[in-house]
């Protein structure tokens, strides 16, 4: 957002350079075109500030979205164990109550973590 309005503020030094008639844009000779220039980037930047809000609260409602339980991860770490695969565990997930992005979610994290806790365990039987 600083970058943002670093921008913003370029920008309306742009304009008012090109107001002064002391600068001139760079091979038109005019601080006419300075200024029609520096509007153009200033509605950029307003649009780049309102869009980047609205993105900030999608990936805020993302973020919350993505937060799996304890216990559907603990589940989901159970049943990799038990060498379940992944279609089984998710239709097993599903029964017990959990939505398709949970169960999904869950499934994903578990077999992360498994996959890290095996390759941790292969380079302690190296050392």
């Amino acid at each position: 957002m600083g970058k943002k309005i670093l921008g913003l503020i370029v920008t309306i030094f742009v304009i008012w350079a090109g107001l002064s008639g002391r600068f001139v844009l760079i091979g038109t000779n005019s601080s006419t075109a300075l200024v029609v220039v520096g509007f153009i980037f200033l509605i950029g930047n307003i649009i780049s500030i309102v869009t980047h809000k609205e993105e900030e609260e999608v990936s805020k409602e993302e973020k919350v979205s993505n937060i799996v339980l304890p216990e559907h991860l603990e589940r989901a770490a159970e049943l990799i164990e038990q060498g379940m695969k992944k279609e089984a565990i998710f239709q097993t997930l599903k029964s017990e109550g959990l939505a398709w992005k949970e169960a999904s979610d869950a499934y994903y994290k578990a077999f992360h973590i498994h996959l890290t806790e095996q390759e941790n365990g292969q380079k302690n039987n190296r050392i």
